[in-house]
């Protein structure tokens, strides 16, 4: 009997010793999963907190132009209409990287009053607004004061540090610079030709152009008369963006018809090879 006693105290403590064994086994694994959980919350608090930062842009006004306009002016701030469509791949490239800067984003809450315009759009008035600043080209960017008159123009993607430095410059502009002239076409043409310096780029309205950038050619005419015949051909899309360039040789006059300006020399032959138009490129400020 006190062996049979024995042996079944010792089975008993054995069996405790199991069961203590397996519950510090259970709440070690409990305490594991508790901390693996808080780790989850808090891994997915931190990307939530990353994705919310990463994903800010720039607050475009919302609203229609007239809206804008009036915004501008009542806070005294100048304002840019970022032209684009939904099939422009730099567009999208400027929604990613350029609009989500931490810095721009910053300079221009506090500065601007910036605004988005599809211009193809119908019900938006983008079309209109389009045809109105003869936009050629996707993106482009103007600035304006806050009476809402042209300041800068800018065609193709920009960095976020080529945009900030361009928003700081006009900043504090509140006129627009001063128009060229506009040149009155004279009835009589060889007037107009012996008035002319030895090379001078003109739209085809004789609105005074700079003479920078790029274009491409599409034609070289001795007579005023043939190039404007030519522009006439043209679509109207391509109208809206027709050079004139006028070298005077020997007191004659050489017309050359160029699309653009472009501000690089890639531009320039993107457009090119996106109209399929037959012509060459060149240097405006070396014409």
């Amino acid at each position: 009997m006190s062996a049979s006693f024995l042996g079944g105290r010792i089975t008993k403590n054995i069996s405790m010793t199991g069961l203590t064994a397996q519950y510090g086994r259970i709440a070690k694994f409990s305490l594991l999963l508790i901390l693996n959980i808080c780790l989850i919350f808090v891994l997915i608090s931190g990307l939530s907190a990353f994705n919310t930062e990463n994903n800010a842009k720039i607050k475009f006004f919302e609203g229609q132009y007239e809206d804008l306009l009036a915004k501008a002016k009542a806070e005294n701030k100048p304002f840019f209409v970022e032209f684009y469509t939904i099939w422009c791949g730099p567009c999208k490239q400027m929604d990613k990287f350029t609009f989500t800067d931490p810095t721009l984003i910053e300079y221009v809450d506090k500065n601007y009053v910036p605004y988005k315009v599809d211009a193809e759009s119908l019900l938006g008035g983008g079309i209109e607004l389009a045809q109105q600043f003869n936009i050629m080209f996707y993106p482009t960017i103007i600035l304006f004061s806050p009476e809402g008159k042209v300041l800068k123009r800018l065609t193709g993607p920009q960095t976020a540090p080529e945009l900030i430095k361009i928003l700081r410059k006009f900043r504090h502009v509140k006129d627009a610079p001063k128009d060229v002239p506009v040149t009155k076409l004279p009835s009589n043409i060889r007037q107009f030709e012996r008035n002319l310096a030895n090379s001078d780029v003109f739209k085809v309205d004789i609105t005074r152009q700079e003479a920078s950038g790029y274009g491409v050619q599409i034609g070289v005419y001795a007579d005023y008369a043939n190039l404007l015949r030519e522009v006439e051909k043209l679509d109207q899309g391509e109208k809206k963006s027709v050079l004139m360039n006028v070298n005077k040789k020997k007191d004659k006059a050489i017309y050359k018809l160029i699309l653009g300006p472009f501000s690089s020399k890639d531009m320039a032959k993107g457009y090119k090879k996106n109209q399929k138009i037959d012509g060459s490129i060149v240097n405006l400020s070396k014409q």
